[in-house]
């Protein structure tokens, strides 16, 4: 039950620099490096077995992470042609990078039966984590802005490490230990295009799509590195009879290559009267998740295995709600006022 202490000394250089090339432009350096320490999960020397398939082992002799990162933006707002152009470059480099080795434990294993046959994950400090990332905004518009439309995209890589150790006999003595490079790609595209029409008509269809794929150094058979997600969706707003509006978004994700992910259809609706003088209250009729579609799902992978998870989230419902909005004016105050004073000082 010794005390542990440990020192580690990093020199966090921050430099943030702008030039600005004419009244409309500005390029934009910057350089900073953060440390992180470990969590407390990551630290704890016991076998956590909230999960019992997947329980969790910390390593109290963790050193913090250290990350610098380089940055240069590029912006250009508009010039009388309506555009605006945002673009960034990144690169982060990791230092002690906290990373997982996750051991295999044989069914056979007798030195700790609670761990046999399951996967143990345990934290240890790696070199060579990097991510370097593109991003980009264009937007544009016309006819006093009546006409919006933009393009946005993303295209990211890093490399993942990690450690994979097997357990080759029952009581625990002969084990191999592999480095996995995980080298992750991802690549996204969108655009989307909006009417206005004052106190008539708002309407924006939009479209994203994302493809990722990875590599990982440590190879097992039948698993699926590349994955693909379309993202359709629409919204608006109509504004009839004066005092009636009509609103809805709805959005269809199609996925490709999870194997248990759906393809919801999320449509959200509702109809707004208002009412009274000045149009301060009105009354809301919604519906959410219309066709009852909505489900969460993630997926983790690594050389070992996938991991895919479906969750249900809050279905449809209706809401009626009673909105009254309350204003107060600014006047001059009366005299007399408590705690006021008319002889300054």
């Amino acid at each position: 039950d010794g005390l542990m202490r440990q020192s580690i000394f990093d020199l966090s250089p921050v430099l943030r620099y702008v030039y600005n090339l004419t009244d409309l432009q500005a390029l934009a350096f910057n350089i900073e490096g953060k440390g992180s320490a470990p969590a407390y999960y990551q630290l704890q020397p016991v076998v956590n077995f909230s999960n019992t398939s997947y329980p969790v082992q910390g390593n109290p002799e963790l050193l913090p992470e250290f990350s610098r990162t380089f940055q240069i933006r590029y912006n250009k707002f508009g010039d009388g042609t309506g555009r605006t152009f945002f673009s960034t470059l990144s690169f982060t480099q990791t230092d002690r990078k906290i990373v997982a080795n996750t051991v295999n434990y044989p069914r056979n294993y007798i030195a700790d039966p609670k761990l046999a046959g399951i996967l143990l994950t345990k934290y240890q400090n790696a070199s060579g984590f990097y991510n370097a990332s593109a991003y980009y905004v264009l937007v544009g518009s016309w006819a006093k802005r009546r006409y919006t439309w933009s393009f946005n995209g993303r295209l990211s890589y890093d490399n993942n490490i990690s450690y994979l150790t097997d357990v080759l006999d029952p009581i625990g003595i002969n084990q191999i230990t592999q480095k996995n490079a995980a080298k992750n790609l991802l690549l996204t595209q969108g655009a989307s295009f909006r009417l206005d029409v004052p106190d008539a008509l708002y309407a924006e269809v939009n479209a994203n799509y994302s493809i990722s794929h990875s590599s990982n150094s440590v190879i097992h058979a039948g698993l699926n590195n590349s994955f693909q997600t379309i993202t359709l969706g629409t919204s608006g707003k109509l504004y009839f009879l004066k005092e009636w509006t009509l609103s809805y978004t709805f959005s269809k994700a199609i996925n490709k290559g999870y194997q248990y992910a759906t393809n919801p259809n999320i449509l959200d609706t509702y109809v707004e009267r208002r009412f009274l003088k000045q149009k301060m209250a009105s009354i809301r009729i919604s519906v959410y998740d219309l066709f009852n579609e909505n489900t969460g799902f993630t997926s983790t992978q690594n050389a070992y295995d996938i991991t895919q998870s479906t969750v249900n989230r809050l279905g449809r419902y209706f809401l009626l709600s009673v909105i009254l909005g309350v204003q107060k004016f600014a006047g001059k105050a009366p005299k007399g006022t408590p705690g006021s004073s008319n002889n300054g000082g």
